[in-house]
């Protein structure tokens, strides 16, 4: 592999840039106080933050993604439990290399005041169809 500069690998560089941006994403984790604030799975986002609109839905889904990039997944109207909702959405994997995606979630609630859910995506990216887990909470 050869080095950056004369003193860094390129996988050196991808490591220490994967690590400042989930060190200067904490502040960010940390001043949301909406429920479910963080989403875990095998989607898009991979490990992400959620934004709300003023009806307390969840607006957007931002974060770091399993292909070393960033995603940002938008609901247009919020997300609504159990039933389907149309997503749109861009990111990066390997730091630098683009994505557009749209599909549709279906969230179900795994509690009654709705602060954890299962998700199912169906989605595309950029033309290539996929199927994505998650779980908000």
């Amino acid at each position: 592999m050869q080095n950056i500069g004369g003193c860094f690998n390129a996988k050196k560089f991808c490591l220490v840039c994967l690590a400042l941006f989930v060190f200067l994403m904490a502040p960010v984790v940390m001043a949301q106080d909406n429920e479910p604030d963080m989403e875990i799975g095998l989607s898009l986002p991979t490990i992400g933050w959620h934004s709300f609109n003023d009806e307390g839905l969840i607006q957007t889904a931002s974060g770091i993604n399993f292909g070393l990039g960033f995603s940002w997944k938008t609901f247009p109207g919020g997300l609504k439990p159990d039933q389907f909702n149309f997503f749109w959405g861009w990111g990066t994997v390997v730091i630098i290399l683009p994505y557009l995606e749209a599909g549709f979630r279906y969230p179900v609630s795994m509690n009654d005041d709705g602060t954890s859910m299962l998700n199912v995506d169906i989605g595309v990216i950029y033309f290539v169809p996929y199927i994505g887990v998650s779980a908000s909470f």
